[in-house]
């Protein structure tokens, strides 16, 4: 908790973009109020020679046009909206990124873990030939991915096995060895594609239930052999479909990027109804692909869960993790969902917008108050009590729009 509240507090101190634009327009417009009181004072008391009359007009004139309000019109909208995103369980690290995701054109997105629910089930299991599954179990419990950790469930151990030389290739599998009775034995899991890097499977002897099903797939081989494959289905988060909808209506364009076969993600683009995929990708080519899209000039925002995200994650213009990702994952962030959820993802998109409205809402609030009032304060209606008043009335008008549901 003391940690959420320090990225809370540290998230305030970067400023979102647009506040550059207002202090840069309240930088120059308190130049040009200087210059208009210097003429204001000169120009009525050559009028009418009376040095009290010029001075409190001057004096006026130098209160009504007080910036406080532009100064404000950013900070403000920025506090409330980290402050509703904490509400509904999204953790802002820079206040910045409101305006960044309000602004972004494209939504990057992975599948598991985040379209999906991220805890695939074991529909099927094909056995071509008998296996220790003791073994398997010993093997599995090294690694992280999701898939491996269902299959783990599924499976029972008797006792530890020394399995030794373990590594896990992101997006594709794993490997270790075993040493039974002198022999060491190769164990690989991974996904077809890793499967034929090895030369473990090849196109032309691909059984026949890999084309069948549309699901992911983890196969396992023992000394380049393969022994078994196991097909997993993983449901759709609730608030998928909404939240597709919501995106397009918004002018945003989702897109997956996804380490998963191309059956498993077309499947699943057809049924949200995502023009845009990409399958079989490994993390650098995610970050690619975000890099090429950048080259356009248009935002975007990337949303994932795991070690294969940490690049695209970085590479996004607003790096956006699920609270049951990896901690690297969520280090490498800039928004943290943190109860998971894809309806407050949509949240996150519906407070950026509207903290960015609001933000331009009260710098148009600060010109129209200015350019209305100064010009009765030059001349001569504004007496230095009611200019002050009018200055705070100002201010508490920016400061009721931003807090205003």
């Amino acid at each position: 908790m003391c940690h959420i509240i320090n990225l809370l507090e540290e998230s305030l101190h970067h400023k979102p973009y647009i506040q550059n634009l207002a202090n840069s327009l309240s930088q120059t417009f308190s130049r040009s109020v200087l210059f208009i009181v210097l003429c204001a004072f000169i120009g009525w008391y050559l009028y009418d020679r009376d040095f009290e009359h010029a001075l409190i007009i001057a004096i006026s004139v130098v209160v009504i046009s007080c910036p406080c309000a532009l100064a404000l019109a950013t900070p403000i909208a920025s506090v409330v909206g980290i402050a509703k995103a904490y509400k509904n369980a999204l953790l802002f690290k820079e206040a910045r990124f409101l305006e960044s995701i309000a602004k972004a054109k494209v939504v990057f997105l992975d599948k598991t873990g985040t379209l999906t629910k991220g805890k695939p089930k074991l529909y099927k299991q094909i056995t071509l030939k008998s296996f220790d599954e003791n073994l398997l179990y010993n093997f599995l419990s090294y690694s992280t991915h999701p898939i491996s950790k269902a299959l783990l469930q599924t499976l029972s151990t008797n006792a530890k096995l020394p399995i030794t030389n373990f590594s896990q290739i992101n997006s594709k599998g794993i490997c270790a060895q075993f040493k039974n009775q002198g022999h060491c034995q190769e164990l690989i899991g991974g996904s077809i594609e890793f499967l034929k890097e090895r030369r473990i499977l090849h196109d032309e002897n691909l059984p026949k239930d890999l084309q069948d099903f549309d699901m992911s797939v983890f196969g396992y081989a023992i000394d380049s052999e393969l022994v078994a494959l196991f097909f997993f289905e993983d449901e759709l988060k609730d608030g998928a479909k909404e939240f597709i909808t919501y995106l397009k209506r918004h002018n945003k364009t989702p897109i997956i990027l996804s380490g998963d076969r191309y059956e498993v993600v077309a499947n699943l683009a057809k049924e949200l109804e995502i023009a845009t995929f990409y399958a079989n990708l490994l993390p650098e080519q995610k970050s690619n692909l975000i890099t090429e899209q950048q080259k356009s000039g248009e935002q975007n925002v990337m949303i994932g869960d795991g070690l294969n995200d940490i690049l695209a994650l970085q590479q996004a213009n607003v790096g956006i993790s699920m609270g049951a990702g990896s901690d690297v994952a969520i280090a490498c962030s800039d928004v943290v969902i943190l109860d998971d959820s894809l309806k407050n993802v949509q949240k996150m998109f519906e407070i950026s917008l509207t903290t960015y409205k609001r933000i331009k809402q009260n710098i148009a609030l600060s010109i129209v108050y200015n350019a209305l009032m100064i010009p009765l304060a030059l001349a001569g209606f504004i007496i230095p009590l009611i200019a002050a008043l009018s200055m705070s009335l100002s201010s508490l008008l920016v400061v009721g729009n931003s807090m205003r549901k």
